[in-house]
């Protein structure tokens, strides 16, 4: 019976560290996957939310620290944004969430571009 136990401490300890390995391993990769890819990329923005632009179909989530420039380079609240436009966009790209917008530059406002939501939302 003795022997019994000295033969599986080796075979638990081999089987803990196994599962520190893997949940580690795991940690590290949500880690990664919460900071996302950092994209820059000249989009047609069509909408505007309360916290969000859209693009096409897909919303980009505006947070406080979001930096919004016009045509100008000034920067502004998402309020003032005129849409339809054409801007560069900084972005950051998380699996399985809406992109989150660093920054945005306006390089073309286009035709019907207005700051209200309500006159945009209306139009569709």
């Amino acid at each position: 019976m003795r022997k019994f136990r000295t033969g599986m401490r080796p075979a638990v300890f081999c089987i803990l560290s196994l599962v520190l390995l893997l949940v580690a391993g795991s940690v590290i990769a949500a880690e990664s996957t919460d900071t996302g890819v950092l994209r820059n990329k000249l989009l047609i923005v069509d909408g505007k939310t309360e916290h969000a632009v859209m693009v096409g179909e897909r919303k980009f989530v505006v947070t406080e620290d979001t930096a919004i420039f016009n045509i100008h380079g000034k920067q502004i609240p998402l309020a003032d944004l005129a849409v339809p436009c054409e801007a560069t966009v900084q972005y950051r790209l998380i699996m399985d969430k809406n992109p989150v917008v660093m920054r945005l530059q306006v390089k073309k406002q286009l035709p019907g571009a207005t700051v209200s939501p309500l006159l945009h939302l209306r139009e569709k």
